[in-house]
């Protein structure tokens, strides 16, 4: 790589190539102040990434993992410490800390707060009434934000998941009502294709009924990939062959396709396939320790996940395992809701993780094997 080539991996470059005018969407809609939007996007599409850029860019835009809250006390807490970590970094180790004016950046702050009755201290140690803290948390981002802010919950479903339909639907319903009472505020929610914010901006009996726009982003194609680098590629020193190669074998996955890139890069073998492909085992190499662990893990997830999965890594129904119909069902539910396995089209089912899938490939029960066989027969 000569001195005036860009490096191989830049941020820009791994978060937009393959979802550029994903990102033109989402930008636009956050700049006009468009209103609640729901993101639904395909497992391990590069949504993460793409928010990350774009609040990067944007002063107002506040992004919080929604993965670090086990429940409403922890995402409000989780909203109040994202805003307090952007808006006033001065105060924010304070902030950690038990005496929040133990700095004059912390007094400066809670005297900023306190003439608005949040409750601070509720925020720090996350006790209190849950919904009455996410409203004080919504309150903090208002009053510390520069301008009229945008907060993007990512990764929202995944915390519903893991809770009762009555709690999911009274955290989103009071995630609207908080919306509505604070004019300034933008609200940004995401969630995996398919799950319960996007079936409640459908469903005519819930407060979320048609209050915003939905925005689907998918998991980009490799001609996505090769498409976008003509924009991209002043960000990047890789060739559209490779590109497209390790996003063939990386099935898509933004992070992984550019994992492949880095490992098979200086093979220099001239040829971009084969190059794609020694990356490709190279990170399975060193992906097998979790990729183990995540299956084993399966188990507690549901008594016949590991089976659906099994069949599922051979592109097998997942209904010819030996259960029920019901059963069966249940199971895809659970672990379509943790993101383990996803829909890429109609009545279609597959893993999400092209990682696991081909692990599972080489660790399946010797009846899936058998069953693939018969079919390929």
């Amino acid at each position: 790589m000569s001195a005036t080539q860009p490096p191989l991996l830049t941020p820009s470059a791994v978060a937009l190539t393959g979802l550029v005018s994903e990102h033109a969407s989402l930008a636009a809609r956050i700049d006009e102040r468009a209103g609640l939007t729901v993101v639904t996007s395909d497992p391990w599409s590069g949504t993460s990434a793409l928010l990350a850029s774009l609040e990067a860019d944007r002063s107002q835009m506040l992004l919080v993992d929604a993965r670090v809250a086990n429940d409403t006390h922890d995402l409000a807490t989780a909203i109040a410490d994202a805003a307090i970590s952007k808006f006033e970094p001065r105060a924010h180790t304070t902030w950690l800390t038990d005496d929040l004016l133990g700095s004059a950046a912390g007094r400066v702050m809670a005297r900023q707060i306190g003439e608005h009755e949040i409750d601070i201290e509720g925020l720090q140690h996350g006790s209190g009434q849950p919904f009455r803290l996410l409203r004080d948390a919504f309150e903090i981002v208002t009053v510390l934000a520069p301008e009229a802010a945008v907060v993007v919950i990512d990764h929202l479903g995944v915390m519903l998941a893991a809770q009762a339909r009555n709690e999911r639907a009274s955290l989103i319903a009071e995630l609207r009502a908080i919306w509505q009472a604070l004019t300034s505020l933008e609200l940004v929610l995401v969630e995996h294709a398919g799950g319960p914010i996007g079936r409640a901006l459908r469903d005519s009996s819930h407060p979320l009924f048609q209050a915003g726009e939905q925005i689907r982003i998918r998991r980009p194609s490799p001609e996505k990939f090769v498409s976008d680098l003509v924009i991209t590629k002043p960000w990047t020193s890789v060739s559209s062959e490779l590109l497209r190669a390790a996003a063939k074998v990386a099935d898509g996955v933004p992070a992984l396709t550019w994992r492949v890139v880095e490992l098979g890069f200086r093979l220099e073998s001239g040829n971009p396939e084969q190059d794609a492909f020694v990356g490709w085992q190279k990170l399975r190499y060193l992906s097998d320790p979790s990729s183990g662990r995540q299956w084993d893990q399966l188990r507690r997830l549901h008594r016949h996940a590991l089976e659906v999965v099994a069949a599922l890594s051979f592109d097998l129904p997942p209904f010819t395992i030996p259960a029920a119909g019901k059963t069966v069902s249940d199971a895809l539910k659970r672990l379509s809701e943790v993101g383990v396995a996803w829909q890429p089209r109609s009545r279609e089912w597959a893993i999400a993780d092209p990682l696991l899938a081909a692990w599972a490939r080489d660790h399946v029960p010797l009846w899936v094997r058998q069953r693939d066989a018969r079919r390929r027969g």
